[in-house]
């Protein structure tokens, strides 16, 4: 019975994640902004979760070892601090990819960051080709005045790396079994 709520519990916890990463990766690309309460929720769900797995569930079925996941959240923030510091990602990346590491832990960290940089590249060709572009500008009147179609337009460089930060996460929940193990539906 204990088992069953656990996991149900976990699973509510990470379809909050879930939820506040996509509205976060949505957010970037609609005003170019992450608002602190999402990396926030996604911390507060992982943390829920973290703590059921741990005192709960038997060898830590979900995380693994219990200093893996909050050892990758922490390099993940002295990461961001340092990129944001020198103006190379924007606050709210910076908050969001440590909040999402938690999730991943140190074993699915290295799939985190490729499937991210993969995203991230593919968002640099799109701004490359897109900035100036008439289909920016038509995208623009669609999606609003301060989105990144619109940034775009104005031939202005920037990219919502939310996108590739919410991309990478679910790769690395893909590809780790966090997902699976989350939702048993997926095995």
């Amino acid at each position: 019975m204990m088992d069953s709520i656990a996991s149900a519990s976990i699973f509510a916890a990470f379809t909050v994640a879930l939820l506040a990463a996509a509205i976060a990766a949505f957010s970037d690309f609609r005003g170019m902004k992450i608002a602190n309460a999402l990396p926030l929720t996604i911390t507060a769900a992982f943390v829920a979760a973290w703590l059921i797995d741990l005192a709960v569930l038997s060898e830590q079925e979900i995380f693994g070892a219990w200093w893996s996941a909050p050892l990758a959240g922490f390099l993940m923030l002295v990461l961001g601090f340092l990129l944001f510091s020198t103006g190379v990602i924007g606050g709210g990346d910076a908050k969001l990819v440590p909040a999402l590491a938690l999730w991943t832990g140190l074993g699915g960290l290295p799939v985190f960051l490729l499937y991210m940089s993969l995203a991230g590249a593919l968002l640099a060709v799109l701004a490359l080709v897109g900035r100036g572009s008439k289909a920016a500008k038509k995208l623009a009147g669609l999606c609003g005045e301060k989105s990144w179609p619109a940034v775009l337009a104005e031939g202005k460089s920037a990219l919502p790396y939310g996108i590739a930060i919410f991309t990478g996460a679910l790769g690395a929940f893909l590809h780790t079994g966090i997902a699976a193990a989350v939702f048993p539906a997926l095995h």
